[in-house]
């Protein structure tokens, strides 16, 4: 989590999920640039349109988080604390009831050379 927040910011903005079901938890982080900040970047709707090509680009990914195109499915591997794992699998509205919390984890300035 971010220790302070430009309201001003400009930049790109690192996105975490945290992903639960009973004792059994996973994470994904993508980055969003863009005009965009503070809570216009927290929301689930990502799921709708996410796909394969743009999950290998997630920054973080602990749960083998990736998704089916042919199937038209999610799946994930969470872990709870002592290891254990549960596989579970869903659309974009099944994953979206699994999310527990959704965070600014990290921004990143934009540098003066990034637009040449």
């Amino acid at each position: 989590m971010v220790q302070s927040y430009d309201p001003n910011f400009q930049g790109t903005h690192v996105i975490r999920v945290t992903f639960m079901m009973w004792k059994y938890v996973g994470h994904i982080a993508y980055k969003i640039g863009g005009n965009c900040m503070g809570g216009f970047l927290l929301e689930s709707d990502f799921l709708e349109s996410e796909t394969q090509d743009n999950i290998k680009h997630y920054v973080e990914n602990d749960c083998n988080f990736h998704f089916d195109d042919e199937e038209e499915i999610f799946y994930a591997t969470l872990k709870d604390e002592d290891g254990n794992e549960l596989d579970v699998e869903g659309d974009d509205i099944e994953f979206r009831n699994m999310i527990v919390n959704i965070e600014i984890a990290d921004t990143i300035p934009e540098t003066p050379d990034a637009n040449k």
